[in-house]
């Protein structure tokens, strides 16, 4: 089983690594062509006369030493931008993994009926709709719903939630909506069948008919056996909840990597001033994605060693986990 999980850390360190290298290498290009096409300065215009593996080592070795350089007609550093939207960005994916997923093990825990063995119709129903609904489109239903009250509302009272905005407080509220609702009802949903799946085995049959109750049978037995899968519903549920950090966060113009990363990916232009310089800068994007990637390769990677633990025979994470 250690010999499994070091290869795989492995596996995910090179990956890295090399995901840094295109990153790198595909922004330096694009970085350079935009600057000479709307005349802004590069991040270092020397770099103009070097190969890309060349700008890449020195890349690397501000890497080891802290120090990216500063950020295009600006004097703030790279790292104080990361740490910044690194702040936002954690911050509002800790609460929301917080929230769905103590509720998804709760409502999937409600659902499992066991007589006759079967998920609440009810479940099924809201699980069906919330997971056909990414988070972009709940958050647009909430910003449009919040709209409609401002304009319709017959008081004079403003819209009780922020629409937009950053801060610990009501703004929390609707980006909470959109990232919550579909990591909660796959977690629901995935945990009540492994329960229900459980519920039929002959094992429950006998501990039932030796008097063991409902409660003691759930608990000890039906939940201990589906802990595996349960973790690898989790990962993946957690690693969802990331992809759509980064819509979520462009949406309620919360600042955060996910926001950072699609301007640098897609900044948008206008005829009078161009590209923003930030535009596929070299040292911020491969940055980013590093940062994204890394999380999701941690998630995935306690997400399959605790599995591992728990249950030696689980080799593939979701190979356990009933299909949605």
């Amino acid at each position: 089983m250690i010999r499994i999980i070091l290869n795989r850390l492995l596996v995910y360190l090179l990956g890295l690594f090399i995901l840094h290298f295109l990153s790198f290498t595909y922004s330096f290009s694009s970085y350079i062509d935009n600057s000479e096409e709307n005349n802004v300065l590069t991040y270092n215009r020397n770099e103009q006369n070097q190969s890309f593996l060349t700008a890449y080592v020195n890349q690397l070795q501000g890497l080891m030493q802290l120090d990216l350089g500063t950020l295009p007609e600006s004097e703030e550093t790279v790292f104080e931008r990361l740490q910044k939207s690194s702040i936002a960005s954690l911050g509002l994916f800790i609460i929301a993994f917080s929230i769905s997923v103590p509720s998804g093990l709760l409502i999937g825990f409600w659902a499992a009926r066991f007589e006759p063995a079967e998920t609440s119709p009810l479940l099924t129903w809201f699980s069906t709709a919330g997971l056909a609904a990414p988070g972009f489109y709940l958050g647009n239903l909430a910003i449009v719903a919040g709209i409609y009250y401002a304009i319709y509302s017959k008081s004079s009272v403003k819209v009780p939630i922020p629409l937009q905005g950053y801060g610990w407080d009501l703004h929390l509220v609707l980006p909470l909506l959109a990232l919550v609702v579909r990591p909660a009802l796959q977690i629901a949903r995935v945990f009540s069948e492994l329960l229900v799946e459980e519920f039929g085995k002959q094992y429950i049959t006998t501990a039932r008919s030796i008097g063991n109750t409902w409660n003691t049978i759930r608990n000890k037995h039906a939940f201990r056996n589906t802990l595996a899968s349960l973790i690898s519903t989790i990962s993946s549920s957690t690693r969802l909840l990331i992809t759509e950090l980064i819509v979520v966060e462009l949406l309620f113009g919360w600042p955060g990597l996910g926001r950072l990363l699609v301007i640098l990916l897609v900044q948008e232009r206008s005829p009078l001033a161009g590209s923003s310089p930030l535009f596929f800068f070299p040292p911020l994007v491969s940055s980013v994605v590093i940062i994204f990637a890394a999380l999701f390769i941690s998630i995935d990677f306690v997400g399959f060693t605790l599995a591992q633990i728990i249950d030696p025979r689980v080799h593939v994470s979701t190979s356990r986990t009933p299909k949605i």
